[in-house]
């Protein structure tokens, strides 16, 4: 006689559903939940804790559905397959990169979660997709350096065209332009992938190519040789360059890569007092501070030569009120209260 299900299990297998999302064969779930209405119900619930994370509205949604059982079992079957598209479409939504662009003659700093910074030049656009197992972004066009606080266990990864640099925690520079991909190290070490895989395990390429007896293409050939298309270690100091209709070649450079990054200053819980007596020390431009804002603790990047990068962070925090007063002169006060 055929083992009676336990509750626990099928739930576990409903959340398994769920978890393996919405892109796959439809074949296994449709077959699982033709075998009874338990396993329909159960997978809407799956659905709805899932969805409610982020989407009230949706879970509330898909909760009624799971009430419906009164509704023909087939229309069960194919409101699970609509709500599934339904989560699907809001998934995407919630999970899709973070972009961030540059005008031409703009340059822009932006801190990441982990702490990482990156810098982006004129004319320039990177996606942010950080998840649980990695850290990735898309340089889709410009340059853009990047400081890379360290993880071994969550590989930072910048792709652009069909290069990728792998880092751990380092200080490189991207460019990405016709066509032309330059990849310079500034501190630290990186792993530069052409042709790349995208089902690649990247943190065991990272562990590997980032050990200190790994072989390294990169290392291995004289600067201005040419480099393998294969994974490939750099060295600060090495300058990696990829042409249309050529093999990559290694150098080093000379010139400071990141002469266009303005004078950052990176802050971590600072007093706010502090941190304009800092700019006021480097600029004609005056802030002062009212006596309710001198002990607040700040944290971000900031263009040490540029006030208005410290102003227009201020004037986000809610209740605080920038007034200018003359050409240098700038005061920042609480607002007052209703």
């Amino acid at each position: 006689m055929a083992r009676k299900r336990i509750p626990g299990e099928l739930q576990k297998q409903a959340v398994e559903l769920v978890l393996q999302g919405h892109d796959d064969d439809k074949a296994d779930l449709e077959e699982w939940l033709k075998r009874s209405p338990d396993h329909v119900d159960e997978y809407l619930r799956a659905e709805a804790l899932w969805q409610s994370l982020a989407d009230p509205d949706l879970a509330t949604e898909i909760q009624a559905a799971a009430a419906g059982r009164s509704r023909p079992w087939s229309g069960l079957i194919a409101a699970v397959f609509v709500l599934a598209s339904i989560a699907a479409i809001g998934a995407w939504h919630l999970t899709r990169p973070e972009v961030h662009r540059t005008a031409a003659g703009a340059v822009k700093s932006v801190q990441l979660d982990d702490r990482s910074v990156v810098f982006l030049n004129s004319d320039s656009n990177v996606e942010i997709d950080y998840t649980r197992r990695q850290r990735r972004l898309v340089l889709v066009s410009g340059e853009a350096t990047f400081e890379v606080a360290k993880s071994r266990e969550r590989p930072f990864i910048v792709e652009c065209g069909s290069t990728r640099v792998i880092a751990t925690g380092t200080e490189f520079a991207v460019r990405y332009e016709a066509g032309e991909t330059t990849v310079t190290v500034i501190e630290g070490h990186v792993v530069v992938e052409n042709e790349f895989d995208p089902e690649a395990d990247l943190p065991r390429i990272a562990a590997q190519a980032m050990a200190p007896t790994a072989v390294a293409a990169a290392e291995a050939s004289e600067p201005g040789g040419e480099a393998s298309k294969e994974l490939q270690r750099l060295t600060a100091g090495l300058r990696w360059r990829l042409r249309p209709e050529s093999e990559p070649d290694v150098a080093t450079f000379e010139a400071s890569p990141v002469a266009w990054r303005p004078s950052r200053l990176v802050v971590d819980t600072q007093p706010l007092g502090e941190l304009v007596a800092t700019f006021n020390r480097l600029n004609v431009e005056r802030i002062e501070l009212d006596r309710a804002l001198r002990q607040r603790n700040v944290s971000g990047v900031f263009d040490s030569t540029d006030p208005s990068s410290l102003l227009g962070f201020l004037e986000a925090i809610e209740g605080v009120v920038v007034e200018t007063r003359s050409a240098n002169e700038i005061f920042v006060r609480m607002g007052d209260e209703s």
